[in-house]
């Protein structure tokens, strides 16, 4: 039995992810080589420019100073477990093993739900964003016949390009109902009339382009907290920022980045025995130590109620 837990475990619980997850688009993991500390706060000293020209032996060019406190950090332990009854033993061998197999997918599926939200909520919230880079929507909506959709991105764009960071975002997040709505939208459509047909719809990838975006990310992830209501994990809210790591090279927090999910250690995934269960049930058990940072606030950009609420709330 031992030997054929681990199999499931090696085999199941390493490399499985959700297609629909986008929480590692948006704060992507980022290594931490401790449990806590400092990192590096990405803002405007680094577009400065100076004069580097020395004379012979003169004085050195000295940088004017820049906040070097950074964001500070702590790794902190999630974890989540699913009980299996051993009473399951009675049945035959591979109702054992399908069994097993369910349960290392539903943690692992439960675990990475929980921690979607969790990244989700955080770049939602208006709190995370300084004035000059949020917006809430109290007329001209995106679904309005009125409104240029494609052309108010385009300047909120502008706003972290010149005012904000120096870089202009290179992605942006809605959920599908939101896309819809601009995509149908007969401003947008305007745009694609002499390149892919006046009746054809535009794709993501199409108003994408058109936008100067490397991506256009669609969440599409609900969750139940009473397993008959569903949620959408994504709301009425539109996220421009910038994310892109250089060509080969892994995310790391020395990268300026939007944000990161910070860890320093694999998944613990295993099976343990519940206590006062006579040795009856254990349990699969899926851990990780992992910090969320949004470490660039001012390369993003938050659009609330994009989508007239009450239209919104009737798609």
């Amino acid at each position: 039995m031992k030997l054929l837990e681990n199999y499931i475990l090696e085999n199941l619980a390493v490399g499985y992810t959700n297609a629909d997850l986008i929480g590692d688009k948006i704060l992507p993991l980022a290594k931490v080589g401790a449990s806590q500390g400092q990192l590096p706060a990405f803002g405007k000293e680094h577009f400065r420019t100076y004069n580097t020209l020395r004379a012979e032996n003169a004085q050195i060019n000295l940088a004017r100073d820049f906040n070097m406190s950074g964001l500070p950090y702590e790794l902190k332990d999630r974890n989540l477990a699913i009980p299996y009854d051993l009473t399951y033993n009675n049945n035959s061998g591979k109702q054992i093993v399908d069994a097993q197999k369910h349960l290392v997918r539903l943690a692992k599926d439960n675990f990475l739900l929980s921690l979607e939200k969790e990244r989700l909520d955080l770049v939602q919230d208006t709190n995370q964003y300084l004035p000059s880079n949020k917006v809430t929507f109290a007329s001209n909506f995106f679904n309005l016949e009125t409104t240029d959709p494609i052309k108010s991105i385009q300047n909120m764009m502008d706003t972290v390009e010149y005012s904000l960071l120096g870089r202009t975002p290179n992605k942006m997040v809605m959920n599908s109902k939101t896309f819809k709505a601009i995509r149908d939208n007969p401003h947008t459509r305007d745009y694609f009339i002499n390149g892919i047909g006046g009746n054809a719809i535009p794709k993501v990838k199409d108003i994408a382009d058109i936008l100067g975006l490397e991506e256009i990310i669609i969440a599409r992830s609900s969750y139940t907290a009473d397993d008959n209501t569903f949620t959408e994990l994504w709301g009425n809210k539109i996220l421009l920022f910038y994310s892109k790591a250089p060509t080969g090279v892994k995310a790391s927090v020395f990268n300026p980045n939007f944000g990161y999910t910070l860890w320093n250690n694999n998944p613990e995934v295993k099976w343990i025995t519940l206590a006062n269960t006579a040795d009856k049930v254990k349990a699969i058990s899926y851990s990780q130590m992992l910090d969320l940072k949004i470490t660039g606030n001012v390369s993003g950009y938050l659009i609330s109620n994009p989508i007239e609420p009450n239209v919104y709330s009737n798609l």
